[in-house]
């Protein structure tokens, strides 16, 4: 897995894939710089309670996922749901280490889910750098890129599961706009699942 690692790590970089990451600036640019970051949040604030969970979901079903999945692999005997489950950790793993990186030299300031409602708009604090905003918080967001790196590669692992790519796809989206909405920003969300995509559809060439 972690050879596969390595060789993902590679093609994230090609030249289509560069160009999403462009996406994944930009967007960041034009959310944080009109406002829609503090406007978002200051909207969705109020609605916290329901998104917060986001951060103990998007920890705990990226680890269950994949080991329920080599779990039953095994008892069946079936090296293709095996290969599913390393695929889906190949995933997760690259879009979390990626992201953590990137969140070492941006340092964005975050929202604080457990003051409530701030008064004055922070959205725009960048401290670029090294480690000067930590890896925990920032841009982009791990929960978001992790999340949809995982649904994302069982989205397309799983072509005739129509119920479990349609749940999956709910829970990636449900962690981003719960993350997007409460202890990150807006944009954090939209350049992880922008990140997290991407990560998929190089990390299943591997295990395919």
């Amino acid at each position: 897995m972690l050879h596969k690692i390595k060789l993902n790590k590679l093609l994230l970089f090609s030249r289509w894939n560069l160009l999403w990451f462009v996406v994944a600036i930009l967007g960041t640019v034009i959310f944080v710089l009109s406002g829609f970051d503090w406007w978002w949040y200051s909207n969705l604030q109020p609605y916290e309670k329901w998104f917060f969970p986001a951060g103990i979901i998007g920890f705990i079903v990226p680890v269950f996922v994949p080991l329920a999945l080599r779990v039953i692999g095994d008892l069946r005997k079936d090296p293709h749901l095996v290969k599913i489950a390393y695929a889906v950790v190949c995933s997760e793993a690259i879009a979390f280490f990626l992201t953590t990186t990137l969140k070492f030299f941006t340092g964005r300031t975050h929202p604080d889910p457990f003051t409530g409602i701030m008064s004055t708009d922070i959205s725009r604090v960048f401290e670029f750098g090294f480690g000067r905003g930590g890896v925990f918080w920032g841009w982009p967001s791990s929960h978001t890129a992790v999340a949809f790196a995982g649904a994302i590669t069982l989205y397309l692992l799983f072509p005739e599961r129509k119920f479990l790519r349609a749940i999956s796809l709910m829970y990636a989206f449900y962690i981003g706009i719960g993350a997007g909405s409460s202890f990150h920003w807006f944009s954090d969300a939209f350049a992880g699942a922008i990140i997290g995509t991407i990560v998929a559809s190089v990390a299943i060439k591997r295990f395919v």
